[in-house]
């Protein structure tokens, strides 16, 4: 499939790219993603504090999640109405932090539940307007691989915020956990000021040949949506359930799947920044595309192996998809492939498609792997994912002039 491209035929420069402002953003974006992923490990001295089930604690990550989805749109709306994109990143991250030391002080359930709402529309307000600012001073050419470095924050949460926040919560609580998340924002918002203050409020991508049409729900828009939605719907059904069929089915110990999740996580690391290079070199959307095959490929194969009692041939083809999922980054260059005016709307609604996915896979996972086992959960993840592939596929000969591969 042809690329989507509607800029300048001229190459810029790698050393003209504000690598700088990916870096800093790298560093924001970890907060956020240590706070979405370290509640769910601490459900249960969450639990123990405020004497609840620790299913009913669950909650507190749905919230979170159900906010961020709902908040995204018209944040990204108002960032594009008013053109203050930088204001509402810092207002964003100061939100961030006040409901950090608000989720520390909590003294009741009810008060920690608003507060991880709240934090959710903070998170809104600092994920897709991060990826807005790259789209809008990062040249098309190189724009995979500058969200690729953004993303890394967020990956690089998973592999050492989390299991660094589980040490911290076995000395300090989950409380100080909670508070040392406030005071990694305090310094994440540091780092941003000098990078983030200086860039001009007409982005430099503007006369490179932007996009003049107007973001809309078009073929483009919504195959990029589509893809985004699928994307996570397969995070959601296998990545959710990995660590309990690991010690449940494979009767793993805790260290063992720290140690795998870690490698996981490496591996998704590393493919942010392989398959960002990828796309900036053949195309975003063939990058995509290539990269869902292999995903369901990897697990076609990964539900084979646990069919037929191959545990080691599960683990290879595990590390596949580690490796295979970490597209995000080109689906983002993608969707902030519009005029700046609306280039928050359309990050937003990626978010929203995203963490949508997220909780629909979860949830047909709940459903699915008591009556299917997680070979079964793996096979319907391989469906989701192609039916992504054949959505975007499809969706990209339907609307848009489209030109040719980007130059190597």
């Amino acid at each position: 499939m042809a690329e989507w491209r509607l800029e300048s035929a001229t190459a810029e420069s790698p050393k003209a790219v504000p690598w700088s402002l990916s870096i800093v953003l790298a560093a924001a974006m970890f907060v956020v993603g240590a706070d979405l992923n370290i509640v769910a490990p601490l459900l249960i001295p969450i639990a123990v504090s405020f004497h609840r089930p620790v299913a009913s604690t669950g909650f507190l990550v749905t919230v979170f999640a159900l906010s961020y989805t709902v908040a995204s749109p018209f944040l990204g709306w108002l960032q594009d109405r008013g053109g203050f994109r930088r204001a509402m990143l810092f207002a964003g991250l100061a939100g961030f932090i006040l409901t950090e030391v608000w989720s520390a002080s909590a003294h009741r359930y009810s008060g920690l539940l608003v507060a991880r709402a709240l934090g959710g529309m903070t998170a809104a307000a600092i994920s897709p307007t991060a990826y807005a600012l790259i789209g809008d001073h990062v040249p098309y050419r190189w724009r995979a691989r500058a969200m690729a470095v953004a993303s890394m924050g967020f990956s690089t949460a998973t592999i050492a915020g989390v299991p660094l926040g589980l040490l911290l919560a076995q000395w300090w609580g989950w409380r100080g956990v909670m508070w040392g998340l406030g005071g990694l924002a305090v310094l994440a918002g540091i780092a941003l000021v000098p990078v983030v203050g200086r860039l001009k409020d007409q982005a430099p991508a503007e006369s490179r040949g932007e996009p003049p049409s107007r973001w809309g729900w078009d073929a483009k828009g919504l195959a990029v949506l589509g893809a985004s939605f699928a994307a996570f719907a397969v995070v959601g059904l296998v990545y959710t359930y990995l660590s309990s069929e690991l010690r449940l089915g494979f009767a793993w110990t805790p260290a063992a799947v720290a140690r795998l999740l870690g490698a996981y996580g490496l591996l998704g690391l590393g493919g942010n920044w392989l398959i960002g290079w990828w796309g900036d070199r053949v195309g975003k959307a063939q990058a995509v595309q290539g990269a869902m095959l292999a995903e369901v490929a990897s697990l076609l194969a990964m539900g084979l192996a646990l069919w037929a009692g191959q545990r080691l041939a599960f683990l290879v083809a595990l590390m596949g998809f580690a490796l295979f999922q970490a597209y995000i980054p080109n689906l983002k260059a993608m969707a902030s492939q519009v005029e700046r005016r609306a280039r928050g709307r359309s990050m937003a609604w990626n978010n929203a498609a995203m963490y949508g996915g997220l909780m629909a896979g979860s949830a047909l996972g709940a459903r699915l792997w008591p009556a299917w086992g997680f070979a079964g959960l793996t096979w319907a993840a391989a469906a989701v994912a192609a039916l992504g592939v054949a959505v975007l596929s499809r969706k990209a000969r339907e609307g848009g002039r489209r030109v040719g591969p980007a130059a190597s």
